[in-house]
């Protein structure tokens, strides 16, 4: 049940735009738009508990799609998705892919790089972290242990991989791991 006074809005879905924080209704994109003055606390409850809007990390601002998926990086990354939510493909901001993600059971397996052709196999342990990543001829590109919470003891980094603890992004912008 929505807090009282959003039940008489809870018909439509509010969630503040990017650029300028006004909140609108994705329902009708040319409704009339809100400024956060005009909704008070209500504008917090809908950007913990709404999809559509951005945060900002340092100096990169993280934008999400209806399903609550990262969907795009001020940087120039763009996501694409499965059905089951698992990241499929990362692009530049043009959509040439820069990485294709192959799973199975649930767990992401191998990455292959359009630009080089190079594919690499994750090693995974139970949680899914990433212990070991090898090429495609077996060599070690990338290595790992973790500590609980998530730090990483490197051990070899010779590759560009963002996918570490449990299988969630670490965004290096942030150090933080993505978790949606």
């Amino acid at each position: 049940m929505l807090p009282p006074k959003l039940e008489a809005r809870s018909e439509k879905a509010i969630a503040p735009k990017c650029s300028s924080l006004s909140v609108f209704c994705p329902c009708s994109l040319t409704g009339p738009s809100l400024k956060p003055s005009e909704l008070g606390e209500r504008l917090d409850y809908w950007k913990a508990f709404h999809v559509g809007h951005c945060l900002s990390g340092g100096s990169v601002t993280y934008t999400y799609d209806g399903d609550g998926q990262r969907a795009k990086k001020s940087n120039g990354k763009l996501y694409w998705y499965s059905i089951s939510g698992d990241v499929l493909a990362e692009s530049d901001s043009s959509g040439t892919i820069t990485s294709e993600y192959i799973y199975f059971n649930g767990r992401r397996i191998a990455r292959r790089d359009p630009a080089t052709g190079n594919v690499y196999y994750y090693l995974t342990d139970h949680i899914g972290s990433a212990r070991v990543v090898t090429s495609s001829s077996g060599g070690v590109a990338e290595e790992s242990d973790f500590y609980p919470f998530g730090t990483e003891r490197v051990i070899t980094d010779s590759l560009d991989n963002n996918y570490k603890f449990a299988g969630m992004e670490r965004d290096t912008e942030s150090a933080l791991d993505h978790t949606l």
